[in-house]
Parts: structure tokens; sequence; C-alpha cells
């Protein structure tokens, strides 16, 4: 078997740490921010981050925040 620089699935996670990242989840939202940490349930805590969500009226407005938990079962991609 050939040896690729990626042996095991989180070690393409461990190669972005503290490197902006945008995560995808199960809801549709596209959270963008630095990866600061993650386990291996890819539990992840990012860091600057950004994300555009509705507001009471339903219109769309970029948020941000110092800092997110993203439970792993959420995650649909990680880029």
């Amino acid at each position: 078997m050939e040896e690729t620089k990626y042996m095991k699935p989180l070690d393409a996670l461990g190669d972005v740490l503290n490197k902006e990242v945008i995560v995808k989840t199960k809801n549709g939202l596209e959270i963008s921010g630095t990866l600061r940490a993650f386990d291996m349930h890819v539990n992840i805590v990012l860091g600057n981050v950004r994300f555009k969500d509705k507001d009471p009226e339903g219109n769309i407005v970029e948020k941000r925040l110092e800092q997110i938990f993203i439970r792993g079962d959420m995650i649909v991609m990680v880029m």
C-alpha cells in the first residue's frame, strides 16, 4: 500500500490547526474562523468566528463571535 500524507483522518485537521477554516453544519450554516482545537469526535473550537444568520425580520446579517464550540455530530464538512 502506498503511504500518503494523511494516514488518519484527524491528521488533516492537525495540519490546519491555528489556520482559517470554513465549517458546514447539518443545519446549513457556514461558519468561518480559526481552528483552535479538536478532538477524536471532531468536536471543534473556532476563534474569530464569522457566520451569516437571519435577524427577527428575516434579513441576513453577518455575525461575529470571539469563540465557538461546534459538536462533531453537527459537522458535515471542514474546508
